[in-house]
């Protein structure tokens, strides 16, 4: 079903940088102990394994001559980017993929000369990885012996067939060397590593989201404030959002009609969201989205859906969470491989901008509903979190919770699983479960023959 009418969510070219991804270690691996995790048809895992990393270098006086900051960099920066072409097989054949809380590891001491003359570094990896079910054991993937071997004569065949897809800032994401035609040669290019499955994570059974504190958005009593934002599978020369015919922004006219639909018991007035609300807007007088305000029970609710026309998500993304301080904020469109939410971009808007975007102390939710967002967006918000608050929060989950996926999703499922968000949070006194989100999120994913590894973190500590 991952054909042209569904669109698979996962990049579009003009939109990234190539060093954007921010591939890099962070030296930690969690501590799983603390932690809990929820997925229907997945399960996450510390996973281990053991590779060669293959140089430049053809002496093993090379190596001795290395400075400790070079030997940092070398793990830090060309390990790691190799590593990064795990991506590749582990989604192109639905297995799931890594958090970024990677630790690799050089065996400094074990370097040889290997057949093809070049220094060969033996080297160690741990992190946490989310597993469709049926990897409950150890199992082998390819990689790389380092990024530039696997541009061979015809390396576009060991890649995704789209054009688009075809160049080297996105060969990381789709290189996987049993596509159809590839040329590259185990031992040559690639090695199969082993990765086995060490601890993991306690599963959640019952866990919900803090429905109280969401009456509390932006620390106003009775109150609850939702942003539902949508992107464009291409971007237009010119939008027009409520007339343009892009699959991605059909969802997005979708979801006005359906969020106007399920409020309208409650007789919200509708306003137009102008681009000029975002900060440096490009066309301040366009109308990009719809904003519902009502009340229910007494209690004031805001539901904005937005597209993402001619403001990037990231804007989108950072006034809503930082700036008003929303309750929940859903994404439904391209994760760009990382770059669409990249936590060092956001780290530079609040340290730039520090009187009009703020971490909140108040409990926030996130839906990433785009491609791979387990791998992504997980672990760097709750970093944000945590430091607002370390004595009492130092893992940043108390105060926020994240919605994701471990494999890419379709814009077909945008509307719906907007929907579901707009009408779970809205219900509050019904007090739907985690599980039972991810389970109708996820059972409507397999519904197309898609498998999306939904899944939710932060929840473990919930009242």
């Amino acid at each position: 079903m991952k054909n042209s009418f569904l669109k698979l969510m996962t990049t579009v070219p003009f939109l990234i940088i190539i060093n954007a991804c921010n591939r890099s270690s962070d030296k930690i691996v969690s501590d799983n102990n603390n932690q809990r995790f929820y997925a229907q048809i997945a399960n996450e895992y510390v996973v281990q394994f053991s590779a060669v990393y293959r140089t430049e270098m053809t002496s093993l006086d090379e190596v001795a001559k290395l400075a400790d900051w070079q030997k940092q960099n070398m793990e830090r920066y060309q390990v790691a980017e190799t590593v990064a072409y795990l991506f590749g097989p582990a989604t192109n054949r639905e297995i799931g993929g890594s958090k970024r809380d990677q630790l690799i590891q050089i065996n400094w001491s074990g370097a040889y000369v290997g057949t093809y003359g070049q220094v060969e570094l033996p080297y160690t990896y741990s992190g946490s990885w989310i597993l469709h079910q049926n990897y409950k054991s150890n199992f082998q993937l390819p990689i790389p012996y380092n990024e530039s071997v696997v541009y061979s004569t015809d390396w576009k065949l060991c890649t995704d067939s789209a054009p688009e897809h075809q160049t080297q800032s996105f060969y990381w994401y789709f290189w996987d060397p049993t596509r159809s035609g590839c040329d590259h040669i185990v031992g040559v290019h690639y090695q199969l590593i082993t990765l086995k499955i060490s601890k993991q994570t306690v599963p959640t059974q019952a866990t919900y989201p803090q429905y109280d504190d969401l009456l509390k958005s932006n620390g106003i009593n009775r109150n609850l404030q939702m942003t539902m934002a949508f992107g464009y599978v291409e971007d237009p020369s010119e939008f027009q959002p409520f007339t343009d015919t892009d699959f991605g922004i059909r969802e997005f006219q979708k979801s006005v009609k359906k969020t106007r639909a399920s409020l309208k018991k409650y007789k919200p007035t509708e306003t137009a969201i102008l681009q000029g609300e975002y900060l440096n807007a490009p066309t301040p007088d366009l109308q990009i989205g719809v904003r519902f305000q009502g009340m229910k029970d007494g209690v004031q609710f805001t539901i904005n859906v937005v597209a993402t026309a001619g403001i990037d998500q990231m804007e989108i993304f950072a006034k809503s969470f930082a700036h008003d301080h929303d309750g929940v904020f859903g994404w439904f469109g391209h994760s760009r491989v990382g770059s669409g939410f990249d936590a060092n971009n956001f780290g530079q808007m609040l340290k730039n901008n520090p009187s009009y975007y703020s971490i909140s102390d108040q409990y926030q939710l996130i839906y990433w509903g785009g491609c791979n967002s387990y791998s992504y967006y997980s672990l760097p918000f709750f970093k944000f979190k945590a430091a607002k608050d370390p004595q009492n929060d130092p893992n940043g989950t108390k105060k926020l919770d994240i919605l994701g996926n471990g494999l890419p999703s379709l814009f077909a499922f945008n509307a719906f699983n907007a929907e579901v968000t707009v009408n779970t949070f809205m219900n509050w006194e019904a007090r739907t479960s985690y599980q039972e989100i991810v389970d109708t999120l996820e059972n409507n994913a397999t519904s197309y023959g898609t498998t999306v590894l939904v899944n939710i973190l932060g929840d473990e500590d919930n009242q």
